[in-house]
């Protein structure tokens, strides 16, 4: 067994407990143990509203070895990889130290030298995980003997990497030298691959096109003695609103000489590569320091060199004394970028103390409310199931504390704990939050307020929630009849669309009409209702209402003839030269697809 104590963030060997097979030096060679040397450098071009550009340089050492594992399918041939001496460049500047890199990890290889399972000694966040998976699928290669088989054809195959999922083709090259390398070429991402760790998701993300792509393997008894690569991938989605453009070059080469690495002294069988994960408290002295070092480095490094999820990974070390961060972000120690930057950066976080400090800078006053929307968006960031610690605040918050700030900004902090329920896994603290959101908008006589707490229960998207949702769709105030609307399309049931229906026929103000058409828009409509849309669209004298009318006909591609109808008959009227071109573009779209 290894004994690892985990610091906030990093992993420190303490001691070694083998109850299994260890690899001995005499063996090394035999056991196909080598390092090489690795550099990956990559250019990036980002443009979603702001364009920015930059480059990334990664390099260390990488020690490979095959291992077994006596509890996975005998099936699959195992190698432990794990990079030591790691460095990272962003923009010229050298970044601090990632200890995710450094983790000893496995792969597993099936019969067709597909990777088909990852082993982590330690539970990962996904993001850190897809870190050490993409080191891995730069040598995810065919194997020689498939290759070989069907030459001169190429040999192609479906593959999957952090991106998705690819078609590859592969050749067999045989230099002067008789030296024969396998040469990969990717040539298409399937159209539902998204994108992790790159400035996007999978829902942003709606192409990616391969604009270059060659990766070289020379391969050996072993596995591979080195392997090469280029490729150039753009990323785009939402019209031509979001467009990322990657370049990068790589090269894996053997060492002469082995790193010092420990897979050396693990285990050969991963099974017993059992790690235990102690918390250990730091004494007030090592708090005060580790503070003074918190504070002297966000004062000097230039942070917004790094991305937020980046900038997380680096806070995570000093997660015990965030609140350092807290403080200089009151005093207004910095500009607004690296401001709004490191906002986003604890949303990334998400640990127990940045959201706790999160939630007390919401209520913050001395804060401008640009900065407390800032922390409102971040407590919407992260993923993990909602702690007792957490949920108290919320519920604090909530019920029990004024808050000091404008009604607009009470509202937002309102709706972004709707937000935190839906993004978040949910456990039992879960209904605690969504209980309290419910009761109270039995109570609330402020409209505002009222509207909020509405919004906030469509934003967690539970279908418990719909009795309270639709009993308000007869509210005497647009804006809760505009936020129920909104409420019932993210929630999305049957029911949900049925109570919309209802509220087509009955809503007469623009604004909450607008958000009737956006919601049931949705949903696969009635004839009966994209006739009612289009009627109330031609006799409206709203541009936003006829607008969002256009929009949600345009999605009824199941009644493509009814919708096409509709849109022409708003076209012959429309005044608006912005509205006229949006029933275009979507009657030309309704055209293009297939029936």
């Amino acid at each position: 067994m290894i004994r690892l104590i985990s610091r906030s963030f990093g992993f420190a060997l303490l001691s070694f407990c083998f109850s299994g097979f260890s690899l001995a030096q005499e063996t090394l060679e035999t056991q196909c143990l080598r390092s090489f040397n690795i550099r990956i450098n990559t250019q990036t071009e980002f443009d979603f509203g702001d364009k920015s550009r930059t480059h990334h340089n990664l390099s260390g050492q990488l020690t490979l070895v095959p291992v077994t594992h006596s509890t996975m399918p005998s099936h699959l041939t195992w190698w432990a990889l794990q990079m030591t001496d790691v460095k990272q460049v962003g923009n010229g500047v050298t970044m601090p130290f990632d200890p995710t890199y450094e983790l000893p990890f496995a792969v597993g290889l099936n019969a067709q030298a597909l990777i088909d399972r990852f082993y982590f000694p330690v539970e990962l966040p996904q993001q850190e995980q897809d870190k050490l998976k993409g080191l891995a699928y730069y040598f995810q290669f065919a194997n020689f003997s498939q290759v070989q088989s069907i030459t001169p054809d190429p040999f192609a195959r479906i593959e999957n990497d952090t991106v998705g999922l690819s078609s590859a083709r592969y050749v067999i090259e045989v230099s002067e030298q008789g030296v024969e390398t396998i040469v990969k070429e990717k040539y298409e991402y399937s159209a539902n691959s998204g994108v992790s760790g790159r400035g996007g998701d999978s829902n942003t993300v709606q192409r990616i096109e391969i604009l270059s792509s060659q990766h070289r393997m020379v391969p050996d008894e072993c596995w591979f003695t080195s392997v090469k690569g280029e490729e150039s991938l753009h990323f785009s989605g939402l019209g031509d609103a979001f467009s990322l453009k990657t370049d990068q070059s790589y090269s894996i080469l053997r060492s002469s000489s082995l790193a010092e690495s420990l897979l050396i002294q693990l285990p050969g069988d991963l099974s017993s590569w059992q790690i235990e994960q102690e918390a250990t408290e730091l004494s007030e002295e090592e708090l005060i320091a580790l503070a003074a070092e918190f504070r002297t480095q966000l004062m000097t490094y230039p942070l917004t060199d790094l991305r937020a999820s980046e900038l997380a990974l680096w806070l995570e070390k000093f997660d015990p004394v965030i609140d350092t961060l807290g403080t200089l972000l009151i005093e207004k120690a910095f500009d607004d970028e690296t401001n709004m930057r490191l906002f986003n950066a604890l949303g990334h976080l998400d640990s127990d103390n940045g959201n706790q400090l999160l939630v007390n800078l919401m209520q913050t006053n001395t804060l401008t409310e640009t900065e407390r929307f800032r922390a409102m968006r971040a407590i919407t960031t992260g993923t993990r199931a909602l702690t007792p610690q957490l949920t108290e605040q919320l519920l604090v918050m909530l019920n029990d504390q004024p808050f000091e700030g404008s009604e607009s900004l009470w509202g937002s902090a309102i709706m972004a704990m709707g937000a935190v329920l839906e993004r978040r896994q949910n456990n039992e603290l879960t209904q605690d939050i969504l209980s309290a959101l419910q009761d109270k908008v039995g109570v609330a006589s402020d409209v505002n307020e009222k509207a909020a707490l509405i919004a906030a229960l469509g934003n967690a998207s539970h279908e418990d929630s719909l009795n309270i949702i639709i009993n308000h769709q007869s509210d005497e105030t647009p804006r809760v009849r505009a936020n129920v609307a909104t409420a019932l399309g993210q929630i999305g049931t049957p029911r949900a669309h049925q109570a919309l229906s209802g509220m087509l026929y009955t809503e007469t103000d623009n604004r909450a009409q607008q958000a009737v058409f956006g919601a049931i828009g949705q949903f696969e409509l009635e004839q009966s209702d994209i006739e009612t849309i289009t009627q109330l669209a031609s006799e409206s004298d709203s541009e936003r209402t006829r607008a969002s009318a256009i929009k949600a006909i345009a999605t009824q591609t199941h009644k493509k003839e009814v919708a096409s109808a509709s849109l022409k008959r708003l076209m012959r009227n429309e005044t608006s030269r912005r509205n006229f071109t949006l029933a275009a573009k979507a009657l030309t779209a309704l055209n293009d697809t297939d029936n």
